[in-house]
C-alpha cells in the first residue's frame, strides 16, 4: 500500500530471493546490525514463530500488525468495530476474498471474526510461500525462533529493527570525542590545528532547532552516513564514531567519511553555520558514495 510503513513479501516475490534475503537477516541479527525501519512487524513475528497467538489470537491484535503494514485498511476495519451499524450490507468475501459471498451481521462478534480473517489473509495467506521461504533462509544456519518467540512485540520489533528513533542525547553518546582525553585529543588533531569543529558539532547535535540543528529524520541521516546503520543497535555502537581533524582541507570542502572504521573526517570550517552546511550537504549524499569511502 501506498501508505504503508512496514513492508511484507510480495506474493509473487521470487522464492530464492526470499531465501537469501533470510540469510542476511540472520546474520544481521547475529552480528547486532539493525534492520531500519523497512520490513513490517508481521515478518518478525512470523520469523518468531509467534504470529498465530499473538497476532492472529484476536481481532484487536490482528489490526495492530496490520495497522503497520497498511494504517488505512487497518483504520477502516477498526471503525467497523467501534461502530457495527457502519457494515451494514458488507459481505465476507469484501474481508477475505476466499470467503463465501454472505452478507456480514451487523453484530460485534461476527464483525471481528470477519476482520480478522481479512487480517490473516492480507498478512499471511497470500503471501505464505515468499514469508516460508524467508524464514527457511533465515532458520538455515542457526534457528533463533525460540529466543526471539521470548521476547514481547515491543521487544521484538526493537530488537531487529534498531532504534529508528534517536534523541539528541543518544546521538551525542555515539562519539568518541576528542576533549574525553589527552590521548584523544592528540590523536584527533583539531586542538593542535587551533579548530573548533568538534565543538561546532556537538553545539549542532544538541541543538533543538531544525532549523540550526538537525532534528528527528537528520540525526537518523547523520548516523546512517557515518556508520551505513540505518538504525541504531539496541545496545549502541560497537565501535563509536571518532572525529579526526581533515588536513587536506579547507573550509569549502565537504566532510569526508569512512564508515567501516566510523571515522568522520573534519575540514577547519571557521564558523558553526558553515560545519552545518557541509555536514548537511554531506549527509543529503549518503547513498550515493559521494565523499563516502
Amino acid at each position: 500500500a501506498s501508505t504503508s510503513i512496514g513492508l511484507l513479501p510480495s506474493p509473487t516475490a521470487d522464492l530464492q530471493s526470499m531465501n537469501n534475503i533470510g540469510r542476511i537477516m540472520c546474520r544481521c541479527v547475529l552480528d547486532d546490525q539493525p534492520l531500519g525501519r523497512g520490513l513490517g512487524r508481521f515478518v518478525f513475528e512470523f520469523l518468531a514463530d509467534a504470529h498465530e497467538w499473538r497476532v492472529f489470537k484476536g481481532a484487536h491484535s490482528a489490526l495492530a500488525a496490520l495497522s503497520d503494514f497498511d494504517p488505512e485498511l487497518s483504520q477502516r476495519w477498526a471503525q467497523l468495530l467501534v461502530q457495527p451499524q457502519l457494515a451494514a450490507g458488507l459481505t465476507l468475501d469484501l474481508f477475505d476474498p476466499d470467503a463465501a459471498d454472505e452478507e456480514v451481521p451487523p453484530e460485534s462478534a461476527a464483525l471481528e471474526r470477519a476482520v480478522l480473517a481479512g487480517c490473516r489473509h492480507k498478512l499471511l495467506t497470500i503471501r505464505e510461500a515468499s514469508l516460508r521461504a524467508l524464514c527457511d533462509g533465515f532458520t538455515e544456519t542457526i534457528d533463533l525462533r525460540l529466543q526471539l518467540g521470548a521476547l514481547s512485540a515491543a521487544e521484538l520489533l526493537r530488537m531487529l529493527r534498531g532504534n529508528t528513533e534517536l534523541s539528541r542525547e543518544q546521538l551525542l553518546g555515539c562519539f568518541a570525542w576528542p576533549d574525553a582525553s589527552v590521548n584523544a585529543e592528540a590523536k584527533a588533531g583539531f586542538a593542535a590545528a587551533g579548530s573548533e569543529a568538534p565543538r561546532y558539532l556537538r553545539e549542532i547535535i544538541l541543538d533543538e532547532s531544525p532549523e540550526t540543528g538537525l532534528g528527528s529524520l537528520g540525526r537518523l541521516h547523520l548516523l546512517e552516513w557515518a556508520t551505513a546503520l540505518t538504525a541504531l543497535p539496541c545496545g549502541g555502537l560497537k565501535d563509536p564514531i571518532t572525529l579526526k581533524f581533515y588536513e587536506s582541507a579547507d573550509e569549502h570542502d565537504l566532510p569526508n567519511v569512512h564508515t567501516c572504521t566510523h571515522e568522520v573526517h573534519l575540514p577547519p570550517y571557521a564558523t558553526r553555520e558553515q560545519l552545518r552546511a557541509k555536514l548537511l550537504l554531506a549527509v543529503e549524499h549518503r547513498h550515493d558514495g559521494f565523499q563516502i569511502e
